[in-house]
């Protein structure tokens, strides 16, 4: 069982204190010149505040990233590492994020001990609080999320043949307390307590039922797009955005087990594939009633399964190519 709360901090950029970026930076082998570079960069700047017909006198900015820059995002990485590290400091504990997201998690073999092992990742020394006080970071706990995942199940009280999922119990950080989510949105990625990827896969087909529903505006069998604009639109935007991450929610429809497939993944597969199935229609003017295969092959479009092994494939040797230094290195081996 594991226990994740997610984090965030308030207030990310203009939080951001020069001289412990520049700090973090030196510890993690930036050479010199690019951190006096940096120091220079953030030094004497002013802004000022205008609204209607006021405009403030120059206020001097000491601290802050500046808002826009091309940067700000690769320094603020530097600048939170120590949060992710400090979550990630005994076995059983695993911690990622960008930006401001974050999340730590812990495991146990209840529950409850889940619980307690992620509370005290946050509070302990060289943890994210420590880090909070010593950056100068403020965390929004009001939008702190937690999820206990975990698929143990337990019968119910009232009728032993009915299974219940584990209850999943509060969490307390400092004086805050909070409560269990059964999902949780992480990087656009929609988590489930279950890690069964159901919210995410109707999340991914609404947004591609949206991009094809803008398709058929453009789309006339007469006149409008050509077809193989559509078809490069499908491509670059509609199943771009369907398929974001799919190698980690939909990863079980192209690795089998004993040639079979799960069924929800199944199940995924086939209510994505009407997308393909609405743009091809769009394409041809076809019946509603022409069968797939036959769609597909006439506007010159692979079926979905075939994006999915594409994918995967890419990801997997990504991960079978880095190098020995790389954290997933060794469990990649």
């Amino acid at each position: 069982m594991v226990a994740t709360p997610f984090l965030d901090v308030k207030s990310a950029f203009p939080s951001t204190s020069v001289k412990r970026l520049v700090h973090n930076m030196r510890l993690r082998g930036i050479p010199k010149e690019y951190t006096d570079w940096i120091t220079c960069k953030m030094t004497g700047r002013k802004t000022v505040i205008t609204f209607d017909n006021f405009k403030s006198n120059p206020i001097v900015v000491n601290n802050s990233l500046n808002q826009g820059c091309m940067l700000s995002m690769y320094l603020y990485n530097h600048y939170n590492t120590g949060q992710v590290d400090g979550s990630r400091g005994k076995k059983g504990e695993i911690s990622g994020g960008f930006m401001d997201d974050s999340m730590g998690a812990a495991e146990g073999r209840t529950m409850h001990e889940a619980v307690e092992n992620a509370a005290a990742l946050f509070s302990r020394q060289g943890g994210p609080g420590e880090r909070a006080d010593t950056h100068g970071a403020v965390y929004n706990y009001d939008k702190f999320g937690y999820v206990g995942f975990s698929r143990r199940r337990r019968k119910d009280p009232r009728n032993q043949r009915r299974m219940l999922p584990e209850t999943r119990l509060i969490i307390k950080i400092g004086q805050f307390t909070i409560w269990p989510a059964s999902s949780h949105k992480f990087l656009g990625l929609i988590m489930d307590q279950e890690l069964r990827f159901k919210e995410q896969a109707a999340h991914a087909l609404s947004k591609g039922t949206k991009w094809v529903t803008q398709f058929r505006r453009t789309a006339k069998v007469a006149k409008g797009m050509k077809g193989e604009f559509m078809r490069a639109m499908l491509y670059g935007v509609a199943l771009l955005s369907m398929l974001y991450v799919v190698d980690v929610w939909c990863v079980s429809s192209v690795t089998r087990s004993n040639g079979k497939r799960t069924k929800g993944t199944r199940g995924y597969i086939g209510k994505m594939e009407r997308v393909q199935r609405q743009v091809a229609i769009q394409i041809t003017g076809a019946l509603r009633t022409t069968p797939m295969d036959l769609l597909l092959a006439h506007v010159d479009i692979p079926p979905l399964e075939y994006h999915l092994h594409k994918i995967c494939h890419s990801t997997a040797l990504q991960i079978a190519t880095l190098p020995q230094t790389n954290p997933i290195g060794k469990a990649a081996r």
